[in-house]
């Protein structure tokens, strides 16, 4: 784990491997840990594996701003530069595949492929801001448990059969999420951060290869929709994209049934 200075902040990240470079873009208050767990193991054999952390969570720096994807875009491609790298694939998960489809978006050259998992189509602007009620959930659970609670429900993130035969998968998932967390006031600020940014339209800018990965059961309601219904949506928009919907699987994809999701993803970034 290290620290780089981008626009006048420290960012972190971890990186591992050699060859073409993958960035793993988390869901934006998310600490990298969970790609330490599946991600970055599958991959490091073969590629230069990143991950970091957003403005905010773990040692990278905070400030006193609203935060939204456009910003934490440039902060992503800030770093790239930083590092040399001139061009990446991108997999990303949850509100993470808004930053990587913004930067498909304004940055195409610096994108040589896209895996997109559990599409957050992100909310409109004018939508009342869920900081309260996130807030007072918050209040009434104790913070750690609020977080570890994302992971750790069987009715989103994984299914209760997988609670049963792998109970060690929401619990490495849950204790990632919390070991390098952001505060709860860097938390609501990451909370607003998609509100006004539509991720379909700009999906139809893309034009980078993409794969796009759903679990079958993640259909419970984000906002003005639910991730099966926006990656459908996404994959029509992009252009020669590939759609994936892995069955008995729930939210968390990556981590529920690595050994559905990797291959295939490994398969595509070969190709």
């Amino acid at each position: 784990m290290t620290l780089v200075s981008v626009a006048g902040r420290d960012l972190e990240y971890v990186e591992q491997g050699s060859g073409p470079a993958v960035v793993f873009c988390s869901p934006t208050w998310w600490a990298f840990d969970a790609w330490l767990l599946h991600g970055i193991p599958e991959l490091a054999p073969r590629h230069r594996a990143i991950a970091f952390n957003h403005r905010g969570v773990g040692a990278s720096s905070g400030d006193g701003e609203s935060y939204d994807i456009p910003l934490l875009a440039g902060d992503l491609l800030a770093l790239l530069d930083a590092l040399g790298i001139e061009r990446a694939a991108f997999i990303a998960f949850a509100n993470g595949t808004s930053v990587a489809i913004r930067i498909a978006e304004v940055a195409p050259a610096r994108v040589s492929a896209l895996v997109l998992g559990a599409v957050s189509g992100g909310s409109p602007r004018g939508v009342a801001s869920p900081r309260p009620a996130e807030a007072a959930a918050i209040a009434q659970h104790g913070y750690q448990a609020y977080i570890e609670h994302h992971a750790l429900n069987d009715t989103f993130a994984f299914a209760p059969e997988t609670h049963r035969l792998h109970p060690e998968r929401p619990r490495a998932l849950a204790d990632a999420l919390w070991r390098h967390h952001a505060s709860a006031d860097e938390f609501l600020k990451h909370v607003d951060a998609r509100r006004g940014y539509d991720a379909l339209a700009a999906a139809a800018h893309v034009r980078a290869p993409a794969l796009l990965l759903v679990g079958a059961d993640d259909t419970v309601a984000r906002g003005t929709s639910n991730p099966v219904l926006a990656t459908r949506k996404v994959a029509q928009t992009i252009a020669g994209a590939t759609l994936l919907e892995i069955p008995n699987v729930r939210h968390m994809l990556f981590w529920e049934d690595p050994a559905a999701v990797w291959p295939q993803v490994t398969a595509f970034l070969n190709r």
